[in-house]
């Protein structure tokens, strides 16, 4: 003989738990999903952004400055070198400047560029102009960060720093555009011991 036994258990009591558990869970996991897929967003564009790559590549310290010698007609000698700017990218090329100081200049990105820069030149070349003081390194400016307060006092700490002659650094405005007169303050530029 068989026996068998069927009993019936409501699930009523199942169902009021999983839904709460849904109320719970799904909204929960919605706004997670939805901050990830903004993050991701974010940092593709961040990327894929000129603007950011380059914000990127001044706070890592990425730009490079590569020094091209300034020969004396006059004899021959080198009398010292420019500094040149220069941005890798990850295909091993280099970005030259005409590339990413108009984007600098766009951006807001022109004083921190130029302050990396000064940075850059004197840490590289800082020793060698305190031992050669015939010597000078040429840094070009866009006339937009004239009127910057930070760029003068990093010029003067790192004078002081390096124990260098104002006089071995040269201050150029690119040729990219003219000043205007009216909106520099060549006060600014006036270091101790350097020229007028």
């Amino acid at each position: 003989m068989n026996i068998s036994i069927i009993t019936w258990a409501s699930t009523k009591m199942l169902q009021k738990g999983w839904h709460r558990q849904v109320f719970i869970w799904l909204p929960l996991g919605l706004v997670i999903g939805l901050l990830a897929a903004m993050f991701v967003l974010r940092i593709l564009r961040r990327i894929q952004s000129p603007h950011h790559r380059l914000q990127d590549a001044i706070e890592n310290r990425d730009i490079c400055v590569h020094y091209q010698p300034i020969v004396s007609l006059a004899n021959g000698k080198i009398v010292g070198a420019e500094a040149l700017a220069r941005w890798p990218q990850t295909d091993g090329s280099w970005l030259s400047p005409d590339s990413f100081i108009p984007l600098a200049q766009q951006t807001g990105l022109s004083e921190p560029l130029t302050l990396l820069i000064i940075r850059s030149v004197f840490e590289d070349m800082g020793d060698w102009l305190r031992q050669h003081p015939q010597q000078h390194i040429s840094i070009n400016l866009e006339s937009p960060v004239l009127t910057s307060e930070k760029i003068p006092q990093l010029l003067r700490d790192m004078i002081n720093h390096y124990q260098v002659n104002p006089r071995q650094i040269a201050l150029e405005l690119t040729e990219r555009e003219f000043a205007d007169p009216k909106n520099q303050r060549p006060d600014n530029f006036s270091l101790p011991g350097g020229g007028p």
